[in-house]
């Protein structure tokens, strides 16, 4: 009997996630078509130079769970970064950005985490992506979530061409948007 206890805790604390599209899944429908090939494009490059990969995800709830277990479990489950072999600097470089449209949330709340693999975490740290995510608050607030995502893609971009040695192709970049004044 415990063990069948256990393993109903298991399989109830597993987060069901829906099957990926590509690069780009827009499952809270809030990136535009334009939008969302240019941020396909823009991790396409990524992965032609360095043999990383970005995975862009929109969710229109988190039924309750941590925004940071999500996108962690989003890299696991859909297998994101290469799974080269030791010593291979591709290894684990999957980036997971996550967002969460506050107006679709059960809760009343926008997230947005940008999760890194083993991998990325050198080039990507805590203190990187939390800057990244905070240039693109300005767009969240105005609810131009294809805009932060883009933003958000472009920095990610720019941060493994600085770690590979390439430059991420400029016919892809992004301008950044100041936040209104007050």
């Amino acid at each position: 009997m415990p063990l069948l206890i256990a393993a109903w805790i298991v399989q109830a604390g597993q987060i069901q996630l829906p099957k990926p599209v590509g690069f780009v899944n827009d499952f809270a429908r809030v990136i535009t078509p334009e939008v969302s090939d240019r941020i396909a494009r823009i991790i396409q490059d990524v992965r032609a130079k360095s043999g990383g990969e970005i995975v862009v995800v929109t969710l229109a709830d988190l039924q309750g769970r941590d925004p940071s277990d999500v996108a962690r479990e989003i890299g696991r489950q859909w297998k994101v970064g290469a799974s080269g072999g030791p010593g291979d600097r591709t290894r684990n470089t999957g980036v997971i950005i996550l967002v969460v449209p506050k107006e679709t949330s059960s809760d009343g709340r926008g997230y947005v985490r940008i999760e890194t693999g083993a991998g990325a975490e050198g080039f990507l740290t805590d203190a990187t992506t939390g800057s990244i995510q905070d240039e693109a608050i300005p767009a969240l607030r105005e609810r131009d979530y294809s805009g932060a995502l883009a933003l958000m893609t472009w920095r990610v971009a720019e941060r493994f061409g600085r770690e590979f040695g390439f430059a991420p192709d400029a016919a892809f970049a992004v301008e950044v948007r100041e936040a209104p004044i007050s």
